[in-house]
């Protein structure tokens, strides 16, 4: 098991300098980002969310189904805090489209279910 360093109240105070505008902290100006990069290292200052990653920047979303009425059609940026619910919203449109269409049709919708993975970010 790896014990992380950082603390979570570490993590909220390194986010605080960094990101002073969000916090009620005043900012120490003997830190800054190149320091505190030395500190703890670029890829734990993505982790805790205190920079962002190139990837996580740049990643959108689009639906590679052929059912014309459902969002995401066109590579859409989706803020990662809200990306699964983003993403389990937009599947569930098609499991309603889905038994609408079949009830249209007079089928019968046996089963469906709508499965998430996720992977973390190789930043």
């Amino acid at each position: 098991m790896k014990i992380n360093p950082i603390t979570q109240a570490y993590k909220q105070q390194v986010v605080d300098i960094i990101k002073p505008e969000t916090s009620n902290q005043p900012q120490d100006p003997g830190l800054d980002l190149d320091a505190l990069k030395k500190v703890y290292g670029e890829k734990e200052l993505k982790k805790i969310g205190a920079i962002e990653c190139e990837t996580c920047a740049e990643r959108t979303y689009m639906d590679g189904s052929n059912d014309p009425g459902v969002s995401y059609k066109s590579p859409t940026k989706i803020d990662p805090d809200i990306a699964p619910a983003a993403v389990m919203s937009h599947e569930m449109e098609h499991v309603t489209r889905e038994q609408d269409k079949a009830e249209s049709e007079g089928r019968e919708v046996v089963s469906q279910s709508v499965t998430l993975h996720s992977a973390i970010c190789p930043e």
